[in-house]
């Protein structure tokens, strides 16, 4: 052909690492997803494309209060650095608060700025299992956080409650 063709290619092991190991068939169906983003060369390039085609969009929908309202200009949460990703935004595990757990995707300290449809008015840096807290200051609702190279940082946070 003239034209370049793209195919993913599955590689599959069929007998674990060491030379006398077993053979090990695994059984039932498999199914994967590939996608192929166009973009400039390097991971660092196409990671979000990468992430956002293998990680869908699932609308849940529920009966919302009568005076829910999130205006379209608003995001639920947002960061100021580019190479933050945020990987968990839930409740959290002993209290009510909110807990935020992101992770720097291109190996740069950064310091990025967290802001979210409600003013915070008070924020926690904490380990993994979401103990340990040190307070985290809170300007304008906001919080700033320091994130080094490759860390994963998890924050825990009050909002303002709805007047």
């Amino acid at each position: 052909m003239s034209y370049p063709i793209l195919q993913p290619v599955l590689l599959a092991s069929r007998k674990s690492c060491p030379r006398k190991g077993n053979y090990y068939l695994q059984a039932g169906d498999h199914h994967f997803r590939f996608s192929i983003q166009p973009h400039a060369g390097g991971w660092q390039n196409g990671w979000r494309q990468g992430v956002g085609a293998n990680v869908p969009l699932i609308a849940v929908t529920g009966q919302a209060a009568a005076d829910a309202v999130l205006p379209e200009q608003m995001s639920f949460c947002s960061t100021t650095a580019d190479n933050i990703m945020i990987t968990a935004l839930k409740k959290c595990e002993d209290d009510d608060q909110v807990v935020l757990r992101c992770v720097d995707m291109l190996g740069r300290d950064s310091q990025p700025r967290f802001e979210f449809f409600r003013p915070v008015i008070g924020a926690e840096q904490t380990n993994l299992i979401e103990e340990e807290g040190q307070p985290v200051p809170v300007q304008n609702g906001q919080f700033q956080l320091k994130v080094g190279h490759h860390a994963i940082e998890t924050v825990k946070f009050q909002m303002q409650q709805k007047n």
